[in-house]
């Protein structure tokens, strides 16, 4: 299956599969993650395709979600499979590998891994984890980073690792604001790739 086929039957499966508001979040990380594919001179129709897949199946009952993501076999997805924030990325990796839709494993590790990120992400998974945080929707709290990286300010080499070490930090603080864990992939990611030991 093409990419541009791959994107066709993901629309379709989103205007089945997602609400509303589900399915403008998708359409609006699509735009992102093609820009900023653009703007890294990656690939703009892979950027919308994971984007499309990222969320397919989050409306999907916890337990269907859990089901799915059972099956998804990477390594180190023990804590994505279990959370109920967070199953719903190996559960639609899962489905749309079953199912032929995607079965690029790059593009399957950025739909099972968009929330929390992982060490060693490839480029398009680390594009799916920014665009999912900085699509135009998301939370007032991202609004500043969001004018940063659209001003220029992650261009550059080290660009996107400043960004995810930024929205990362952003995340920190908003849930720590709002008296929630942190997720310990999260941490993780942050550590390594700062040099700090921050702990949940």
């Amino acid at each position: 299956m093409t990419l541009t086929e791959s994107l066709e039957q993901l629309n379709v499966l989103a205007q089945a599969m997602l609400s509303k508001s589900r399915l403008e979040h998708s359409l609006s990380v699509a735009d992102t993650a093609a820009i900023m594919c653009q703007r890294m001179k990656l690939d703009t129709l892979t950027g919308r395709v994971i984007a499309m897949a990222h969320d397919l199946c989050k409306e999907l009952p916890l337990t269907e979600q859990f089901a799915l993501a059972s099956g998804w076999d990477m390594a180190d997805s023990q804590e994505a499979i279990m959370d109920s924030r967070l199953a719903h990325g190996p559960a639609a990796a899962t489905m749309l590998s079953g199912r032929g839709i995607l079965v690029q494993p790059e593009l399957l590790e950025a739909v099972a891994w968009h929330t929390v990120g992982k060490i060693g992400m490839g480029m398009y998974a680390q594009v799916l984890y920014a665009a999912d945080k900085l699509e135009p929707g998301r939370g007032a709290w991202r609004a500043d980073t969001r004018a940063a990286w659209l001003s220029g300010a992650f261009d550059g080499p080290d660009g996107m690792r400043l960004l995810i070490v930024t929205l990362i930090e952003d995340n920190i603080r908003h849930l720590r604001s709002k008296g929630l864990d942190v997720a310990p992939s999260t941490l993780i990611l942050y550590n390594s790739i700062t040099g700090k030991n921050s702990k949940a």
